[in-house]
């Protein structure tokens, strides 16, 4: 009796919150939609150029202004990190972060693509129902990097990183 009358007492603001994650669409914090942008055509382990940042992202002590999104599924700062052999993370003196390190192909048109949405608190990456090296496309994976200057609501004020996933059917390419 007395959870479930602590539950009922929650702030309605509170609730919403917890609604919102249970609900929001393929498990994703921040949904794909309209207002994101691609970040990369169809391809195998290719990036972006440089993306500024609306803020100075510290990373580890090192400050940062830009980034790289990365086709498989990174971020790195300083350089674009385009390869993907089946190596242990991290990699040594290559400042990144990864959602998912692993042999994305979205070339095949039944993949999915890399979208990205920059705004001035946050920046959110998601890797939307992806294939796998080599043109593989019978399974697909979604997942998603936010990052924050630390006063994001969403991924808690303080912190920096948030990773969130949805459906994921694949662990490993041809190559891999």
């Amino acid at each position: 009796g007395k959870v479930i009358e602590q539950e009922q007492r929650l702030p309605s603001g509170i609730l919403q919150a917890l609604n919102y994650r249970q609900e929001s669409r393929n498990g994703l914090l921040v949904p794909v939609d309209s207002t994101f942008t691609l970040a990369l055509s169809g391809n195998d382990d290719s990036s972006s150029g440089a993306i500024s940042l609306p803020f100075t992202f510290d990373f580890y002590g090192s400050p940062q202004t830009d980034f790289y999104i990365n086709n498989n599924g990174n971020i790195s700062f300083g350089e674009p990190y385009n390869t993907y052999s089946s190596t242990g993370f991290p990699i040594n003196e290559f400042p990144m972060f990864a959602a998912f390190w692993a042999d994305v192909d979205t070339r095949p048109a039944a993949s999915g693509k890399v979208y990205y949405k920059v705004e001035p608190g946050r920046v959110i990456v998601t890797w939307h129902q992806v294939g796998y090296y080599s043109n593989h496309t019978d399974k697909l994976n979604t997942f998603q990097i936010i990052f924050s200057d630390g006063t994001d609501p969403l991924i808690g004020i303080g912190n920096n990183i948030a990773f969130s996933y949805a459906d994921m059917q694949w662990t490993t390419g041809d190559a891999s």
